[in-house]
């Protein structure tokens, strides 16, 4: 008898192509191509570690199968067996882990924080995801690995969290089963500059009318907070109107100092009236508020009660003056009269030593005149009681 080769079954030239992706409740195609392999009957198996058997389907013909389904129903740990001619093909049984899918993990809120919050935080949901080994690793640009705190907030769902040490640029890579969750990694930049992000504390760009103004010779205090703005340079520059004499320039009397990483305390103490706008730049970028702008007065100082003042306005309405002591607070009424040339005069007489704001407003606008207030400075050689 003459056996035709191609009629022997030889399974060891049957192929098996895994597929790229497979997902639980979608068909699952293991390809197969036995056309090498001779005749032979293909039979497949196919059973999950908790679900049992299920259901498998061959494509192609009894001749040419070209094809083996299945659909798993849950996630699982799956197992399928591949026989041809009642033989085991070359890498059967085929293994599919579907006991978690990385793709059905849920970002609920991306990374959020900084190193001015001292804390980095994001959320998850794998409650779609099945069941797998979670794993969270952040790691940055310079200070290395950085440990990560996983605290479960309700079932499945957990909030990941990290307090960055220093300035720098943060990779955090969350894996299910050694998968990226979509998104993943997520890069966290706390030090790419970004100007926008610094903060004025204690100072306004726009002082409110009713402010007591700035004196010459005292300190003006503020701080810049600069925690969320990156690395970068701080710059200041300050401009005076009329411009300061040139033996003593305003950067003089400005002393900036780091308190902690990038947190500067601002003491400026100007030396004329004026005009006075310190320019505050983040690597060269001005931050949110810059140029804070600061009137300067002059107090005039009196030492006889009392105290009489004339000033020149424009607005001939009716007027209302009073004058607030800035070391007590109390407010006196001051009467306002027609002073000789059209001039408008204030007189009144201070209950103590101090320094007094002097506010002159139009009674029907509330709006304060040009000039006001006024400052002046009553010292305590009138009150020698005063000064026990």
């Amino acid at each position: 008898f003459v056996i035709p080769l191609h009629s022997i079954a030889q399974p060891e030239k049957v192929k098996c192509n895994l597929p790229v992706l497979a997902k639980i409740r979608k068909p699952v195609l293991l390809e197969v191509d036995a056309s090498e392999a001779g005749q032979g009957e293909l039979v497949a198996m196919c059973k999950g570690e908790e679900c049992g058997d299920v259901e498998v389907k061959i494509s192609g013909t009894d001749d040419q199968p070209n094809g083996i389904i299945f659909t798993p129903p849950m996630y699982d740990l799956y197992t399928v067996s591949v026989l041809y001619a009642g033989v085991e093909v070359q890498g059967s049984p085929f293994e599919f882990d579907l006991r978690a899918d990385a793709e059905e993990v849920i970002t609920l809120e991306q990374p959020t924080g900084g190193f001015d919050t001292k804390m980095v935080s994001m959320c998850i949901d794998t409650s779609n995801a099945g069941r797998g080994t979670m794993e969270i690793v952040c790691n940055a640009d310079e200070a290395g690995e950085i440990p990560v705190i996983v605290e479960e907030l309700s079932s499945e769902v957990y909030s990941i969290k990290l307090t960055p040490p220093q300035l720098d640029i943060y990779t955090l890579s969350v894996l299910l089963s050694g998968a990226h969750i979509p998104g993943s990694p997520f890069t966290v930049d706390l030090a790419t500059p970004d100007a926008s992000k610094c903060k004025i504390v204690g100072a306004e760009a726009t002082p409110h009318p009713l402010a007591p103004p700035n004196l010459v010779n005292e300190e003006i205090n503020f701080i810049v907070n600069a925690q969320a703005a990156g690395k970068g340079t701080l710059d200041v520059q300050i401009e005076t109107t009329p411009p300061q004499l040139r033996k003593e320039t305003p950067q003089t009397n400005i002393k900036v100092t780091e308190e902690k990483t990038n947190v500067y305390s601002f003491k400026y103490k100007p030396t004329r009236a004026g005009t006075h706008r310190i320019h505050i730049l983040w690597e060269d970028v001005p931050i949110p508020n810059s140029p804070l702008t600061f009137s300067v007065v002059a107090p005039q100082v009196f030492t006889a009660s009392p105290i009489v003042l004339d000033f020149a306005t424009d607005d001939m309405e009716t007027l209302r003056a009073n004058a607030i002591c800035r070391e007590s607070g109390t407010q006196q009424e001051i009467s306002i009269t027609k002073g000789e040339e059209g001039n408008m005069q204030l007189s009144f007489k201070p209950q103590q030593a101090g320094m007094y704001f002097i506010h002159v407003q139009n009674e029907a606008t509330g709006n304060e005149i040009s000039g006001s207030p006024m400052v002046v400075n009553y010292t305590k050689e009138a009150f020698p009681e005063a000064c026990k």
